[in-house]
């Protein structure tokens, strides 16, 4: 087991493994945002991709080890909403953007001609991916910028991206509309502006999960799961039938856990004001842990 990042704000991490599991891009907090990470597993390495100006999320390989996609909040240009009696007030419902960075100064945005300069995609002949590591945020290119909340980002087989979004006008609770969506992003079909436009794969659905192949793609919604290939007009298929699934658990082991999750909890967050200031470190650990250990005999019996 291997350290290589601590968050100071203890966020959970966003991860995503590139294709050949060489780099792994995870979030971490600088300051007050998020930003985005890419550690090299063989170098052992950690490198700062954006500078914490903006809050970045959701970064994603895409399946060729050619861009980094990622959720950013630097949208304050369309996402402005001004009070409509005396515009003496303003919000922001999402600044939520996605982007690109292409991972090599010889690549351009997804789908366009590459540039004749710049590095190869793979190195060695283990076919190492290789990135360039100098002003990446600087290459970054703006993908989607309609209004509204984006997440779950995924990279299909052929290199398309897929991702949850909800609108601004269905950001509040109260809105009417048909919800979250699930889209798809064709890189290979460009529209007359040059880019491409997103497709919607899904009404009404936000969670999914991609197959490590990047074929097929599981919907969840409600208590129900169901699948389909990620491909524009493709249908939703049935259900699938989880009634014959079953778990093992081991109840000593399960049990400990519980107990384990409750005694740090109280641990940590319990507050009792008589108890200010004590000396938490040191005597007072030792007798924390001390109550600990008594209490865990107590636990194997009653699952024996």
């Amino acid at each position: 087991m291997r350290k290589i990042h601590e968050d100071p704000i203890v966020r959970e991490p966003k991860t995503s493994w590139s294709p050949d599991s060489s780099w792994l891009a995870f979030t971490g907090s600088a300051k007050t945002n998020q930003v985005i990470w890419l550690y090299d597993v063989e170098g052992r390495q950690l490198h700062q991709v954006t500078d914490g100006g903006y809050n970045d999320k959701w970064p994603t390989f895409d399946s060729r080890g050619e861009y980094l996609f990622f959720v950013s909040g630097r949208n304050y240009q369309d996402s402005l909403t001004e009070d409509s009696v005396d515009y003496g007030s303003f919000s922001y419902p999402s600044t939520d953007l996605i982007m690109a960075l292409p991972l090599r100064n010889d690549l351009r945005g997804p789908g366009k001609p590459r540039s004749s300069m710049g590095n190869s995609a793979i190195e060695g002949s283990q076919k190492r991916i290789l990135i360039d590591l100098n002003d990446m945020e600087r290459r970054c290119i703006v993908l989607v910028s309609d209004v509204g909340a984006y997440s779950n980002l995924a990279s299909t087989r052929e290199g398309k991206l897929l991702f949850s979004f909800v609108a601004r006008d269905q950001l509040f609770p109260s809105s009417p509309g048909s919800g979250p969506s699930i889209k798809l992003l064709d890189f290979a079909v460009q529209s007359s502006n040059g880019n491409a436009e997103p497709k919607t794969l899904l009404e009404g659905f936000s969670d999914f999960r991609i197959s490590a192949d990047g074929r097929s793609v599981l919907v969840r919604k409600n208590k129900t799961i169901s699948r389909m290939e990620p491909v524009a007009g493709e249908k939703l298929k049935a259900a699938l039938n989880l009634g014959d699934m079953h778990e093992e658990i081991q109840p000593s082991a399960e049990w400990r856990q519980i107990f384990m999750d409750a005694w740090r909890l109280y641990r940590d967050f319990f507050y009792d004001p008589d108890r200010r200031c004590a000396a938490w470190i040191g005597s007072q650990q030792g007798r924390n842990m001390q109550v600990f250990s008594t209490f865990v005999p107590t636990v194997k019996m009653l699952t024996m």
